[in-house]
């Protein structure tokens, strides 16, 4: 792997398929692009294990860091869910605005802080989790650190993880954001967020955008 690029280099966690593909594709041309997933990518491995995180963190230079990574839980399976979501975020944000000079870190939350009323614990567990993150992000962006940590806030986005068929089969994906007058929004909309964000004057830090839907 050449990360010896004079491109600035963007790492994207989550970055196989879903917003963190759609970021990977959109930043591909202006920067080196790192990818970080389970099955495929740059780095392949569980980021609940620490030390697959501390290679990352050691092996790679960063100017843009996305905390994309994350999981729906089942209720059996929630402290996983945490370690994922919540865990190795929180863990990549306070190494990375440590160790980087200047640039941003994302961390993409979701408009689920809000609303967890189309399940039981699971739904909450998982509000819980981005709610967390949203908060940690907007308390971490007033750090005395040179790196701008901004949480990505979005509603409904077309990926798998939003497909809420095969979790509710008795009340399917579509009554629910038919009956909220919801469409969901194409995943290619948060990177252009991102670099309106990274277009911003230097004297300008946004902790938290939310992007909801129409």
């Amino acid at each position: 792997m050449n990360t010896n690029s004079k491109k600035r280099q963007v790492v994207i966690t989550g970055g196989s398929k879903g917003i963190g593909l759609k970021i990977a594709e959109a930043f591909r041309d202006e920067y080196e692009v790192l990818t970080v997933a389970r099955t495929s990518g740059d780095f392949i491995g569980d980021l609940r294990d620490h030390s697959f995180r501390e290679r990352i963190i050691a092996e790679t230079d960063p100017y843009i860091f996305v905390n994309n990574a994350g999981t729906y839980p089942t209720e059996a399976n929630i402290p996983e869910m945490i370690e994922l979501n919540v865990v190795a975020a929180t863990h990549f944000t306070v190494e990375l605005s440590k160790k980087m000079k200047t640039g941003f870190i994302f961390n993409i939350s979701s408009l689920a802080t809000f609303d967890f009323s189309y399940g039981g614990f699971d739904a909450i567990a998982y509000s819980g989790a981005k709610r967390m993150m949203s908060d940690f992000s907007q308390l971490a962006h007033f750090m005395n650190t040179s790196v701008k940590i901004c949480c990505i806030e979005p509603g409904y986005v077309m990926t798998d993880l939003a497909n809420l068929k095969e979790r509710y089969k008795a009340q399917p994906p579509g009554d629910v954001l038919t009956k909220r007058h919801i469409t969901p929004m194409d995943p290619s909309h948060i990177p252009r967020m991102m670099k309106w964000i990274i277009s911003q004057p230097s004297d300008v830090s946004i902790s938290n955008l939310r992007i909801t839907n129409r």
